[in-house]
């Protein structure tokens, strides 16, 4: 609860220093969940605290050079009739930072500080898809580039299309693209074929040792990963109970989906805080 005072006074150091101290305290598990959710859902606020400040200093921002090979990847664009595959939106996004991050040259941004800007923007599909938006949202958030995807159906039988851009921030430019068509059962080697391809473009030539981390599957099930991505959804709009459902029902279809386990714990942690906080 002193955590609590100090989040209502925007404290947030206080905040994470006196949640940290009471992880360390002997307390039953189910309190220690609650305190980790409690990092959680302050990690969220900060980081919208974080970007109102920056907006409020837009002004600035253009005249600091962000550092090189910095990547904001913004969520991806569905374009398509079938709701279920809207969660992709955020699930591929989620890849493609995950694949990218492999590369030691390249320093992704966290998912979910683009999130916030997101947000706080109130971005639209078509927002996050018009290239002088993405510069304005690389030097928002200090990126030298912002990745752009968009996914659509191409042609019926569960054919999809994957289109990738990657905006200079400094030109508003683009430059770099990728491109995959193929049915969903091949979703994960069409995200991978457009990382290589933007990195190819971009002149970053990872080592055979990232290569062969990219090329790796997080689960090889499906409707796990869109499981999953409907998790991400969930916490996307504040919701830890319904993302931390659809986390664990990922984890059961493929128990080796460690993501999918890492986030439910997580998940779960944040709807238990979030229950417990005062109203």
């Amino acid at each position: 609860y002193r955590g609590l005072g100090f989040e209502a006074l925007t404290q947030f150091d206080s905040a994470h220093a006196t949640y940290e101290a009471g992880r360390s305290a002997e307390i039953s598990r189910g309190q220690r969940r609650e305190l980790e959710g409690r990092l959680t859902l302050l990690a969220r606020t900060r980081l919208a605290a974080e970007i109102r400040q920056a907006l409020a200093r837009e002004s600035t921002l253009a005249d600091v050079p962000p550092p090189p090979n910095t990547i904001a990847v913004l969520p991806w664009v569905y374009s398509g009739s079938n709701p279920e595959y809207r969660a992709l939106e955020r699930g591929i996004a989620h890849l493609v930072v995950s694949d990218l991050a492999k590369v030691s040259r390249i320093r992704l941004l966290e998912r979910e500080r683009v999130q916030a800007l997101v947000d706080e923007l109130a971005l639209s599909g078509q927002g996050r898809i018009d290239e002088s938006t993405a510069a304005r949202s690389g030097h928002l958030l200090g990126a030298a580039h912002v990745l752009q995807g968009s996914i659509r159906e191409a042609g019926g039988n569960g054919v999809m299309e994957l289109q990738a851009r990657v905006v200079n921030t400094t030109s508003a430019k683009v430059d770099a693209t990728g491109q995959a068509t193929d049915r969903l059962q091949q979703l994960f080697a069409m995200e991978k074929a457009i990382v290589f391809q933007v990195l190819d473009q971009l002149g970053i030539e990872p080592t055979p040792a990232e290569r062969r981390a990219i090329s790796e599957r997080p689960t090889a099930d499906l409707q796990a990963f869109l499981a999953f991505s409907r998790g991400l959804e969930a916490q996307d709009r504040g919701d830890a109970s319904s993302a931390s459902s659809f986390f664990n029902s990922a984890a059961v279809r493929d128990p080796g989906f460690r993501a999918a386990r890492d986030r439910a714990a997580t998940a779960e942690g944040a709807a238990r805080a979030a229950d417990a906080a005062p109203r």
